[in-house]
């Protein structure tokens, strides 16, 4: 089985039109007592489109008959676009790449100078012009700060590319991300969070250094696409013992826990009171130490559910173990807005967020990417005096409360809260089913996507069934149809501009009507490939 690009023979109207159908994986009986009729939804529902062409042009009816051909009967698999699709909903993000089809060419499109571009019959391919060297195509486009973006290209092996080392690299300014691999064939697909705001090149076909390259080696890429996405949320916590802050895996400052001394935000009597002691001019806090990955440029998100008693501010901090430096936010608990923020050495693209939970409490957010290769770091959670005060003499009747402390890393945007009690969740909880908790969103907009709005997790297409809302940490709860079948890894992006399903023929021969020596009708019928 290998990936085929898909026909560049885009219905437009006039003669062209798609059918589409959603084939259900449900069965049903009835109960041989009562006779009430049971029903019982399984995973594995597929879109089918049936496409059909009338008066193609020469040009035309010999890219979709080739097209064909290479399908191969059921053997071989193809991305198809959601034709004729026009979005409802309020999301901003919009396609960045010009001519992602190559339907114009090689407009728009730079290469590099051990590589040459064309465009045969609307697909895009890279030559290598020297033997060993890195080739790529690629185009500058604006991104903004603090925002996801992802990257998919569809890739196919030509001369001599077979198993040697294709991909994709995305750039976000100062970090960036490569996608490289001898199986990165088919849709490849890299996401990150942009740390820069400014223009950025993003190559969808990368030759890189590594390799048996000759010259005149090529590969092709049928499709580009780079726009804003979603981030799947799968809850990853990397502390222990969330909602209990007086257990000793928290080590304690200048401050006492009670616990379960309040109203949580979920109702549960089980937040914990940070209380200061009398010591003067010092910091007042809680804190958790966590080992995490070597990588340089880590994103890191620290959240925690807070609420005034007597403070009214809170500090979250970050502290990484090598240098001991740190990135930290100001959360105002009074009126629900964020302090100054401030960015230590070996830490950039500091961000916080502060959302209204209901009965005083707020959800507060500090965001940071790591850019030493420290594997020790500490979450802490300070009492503060003021914005930008957390050093002061500590009154013994003053305190904050606390609740459900997550800490998540590899994201550069707020996760959703997790408890946790003696082990960590750093990959998260999987999720598949009728909904997914996504985030990266647009912060505090309603319908993002509303009923009938298409998006992509993974090779799959559903479609959305309830509007997609935001709060301000930009997270969201994703209701689709079909079900999500597999599971997505947490931060894998979700595709929502022009979005793409992985399909295969549905029968084993194809029939053509062709006249005066020019195909003229052409009907296909397409399935979803389904891989569980």
């Amino acid at each position: 089985m290998s990936v085929i690009p898909y026909p560049h023979i885009e219905p437009k109207g006039g003669g062209v039109w798609v059918t589409t159908e959603l084939m259900s994986n449900t069965g049903q009986f009835a109960s041989v007592l009562t006779g009430a009729i049971q029903t019982v939804q399984r995973l594995g529902s597929r879109w089918s489109f049936t496409v059909n062409y009338t008066d193609l042009s020469a040009d035309d009816a010999a890219r979709i008959t080739q097209f064909l051909a290479a399908c191969d009967g059921m053997a071989n698999r193809f991305y198809l676009p959601v034709w004729g699709y026009t979005l409802r909903g309020a999301w901003p993000g919009s396609e960045l790449f010009s001519n992602g089809s190559f339907a114009s060419g090689t407009t728009s499109w730079t290469v590099d100078a051990d590589g040459t571009l064309s465009a045969p019959d609307l697909v895009g391919r890279l030559t290598h012009d020297v033997g060993g060297a890195q080739s790529s195509i690629g185009q500058s486009v604006t991104i903004a700060q603090g925002v996801p973006y992802a990257l998919r290209s569809i890739i196919h092996d030509g001369r001599d590319s077979a198993g040697l080392n294709l991909g994709v690299f995305v750039d976000g300014g100062d970090v960036s991300f490569s996608n490289y691999s001898t199986t990165a064939r088919g849709l490849v697909a890299s996401s990150l969070v942009g740390d820069t705001a400014g223009a950025n090149s993003q190559f969808p076909l990368v030759f890189p250094t590594t390799g048996a390259f000759r010259a005149g080696d090529y590969a092709e890429c049928s499709l580009a696409s780079f726009a804003r996405c979603a981030l799947v949320d799968n809850g990853p916590n990397a502390l222990i013992y969330s909602d209990q802050i007086d257990n000793a895996a928290w080590t304690k400052t200048r401050a006492t826990i009670t616990a379960n001394s309040d109203v949580a935000p979920d109702g549960t009597t089980t937040a914990d009171t940070l209380a200061e002691d009398g010591t003067a001019t010092q910091t007042h806090h809680a804190q958790q130490a966590v080992t995490i990955d070597a990588a340089v440029d880590t994103d890191i998100s620290f959240s925690c559910f807070i609420k005034a008693d007597n403070r009214t501010w809170a500090e979250l901090m970050l502290i990484e173990g090598t240098g001991s430096t740190t990135a930290q936010a100001f959360f105002n608990l009074s009126a629900g807005t964020v302090g100054s923020v401030g960015t230590g050495a070996n830490w950039a693209d500091t961000r916080a967020f502060i959302a209204d939970a209901g009965n005083g409490w707020y959800y507060c957010t500090l965001v940071a990417r790591k850019t030493n290769a420290a594997t020790a770091l500490t979450g802490r959670i300070l009492a503060a005096e003021a914005d930008a005060d957390a050093i002061f003499s500590g009154l013994t009747q003053d305190s904050i409360l606390l609740w459900r402390a997550t800490l998540a890393e590899g994201s550069g945007v707020p996760t959703r809260p997790v408890q946790t009690v003696a082990t960590a969740d750093s990959d998260g909880t999987a999720q598949t089913g009728g909904a997914l908790h996504v985030k990266g969103l647009p912060v505090s907009t309603d319908a993002l996507l509303v009923a009938g709005d298409w998006v992509q997790i993974g090779d799959q297409l559903s479609r959305v069934r309830a509007p997609l809302n935001s709060d301000a940490s930009g997270l969201g709860h994703l209701q689709v149809d079909p079900w999500v079948r597999v599971s997505p890894a947490d931060s894998a992006p979700v595709f929502i501009t022009n979005p793409v399903g992985k399909f295969l023929l549905d029968s084993s021969s194809i029939s053509f009507q062709t006249k005066a020596g020019c195909l003229t009708d052409v009907s296909f019928t397409c399935m979803e490939d389904v891989a569980v």
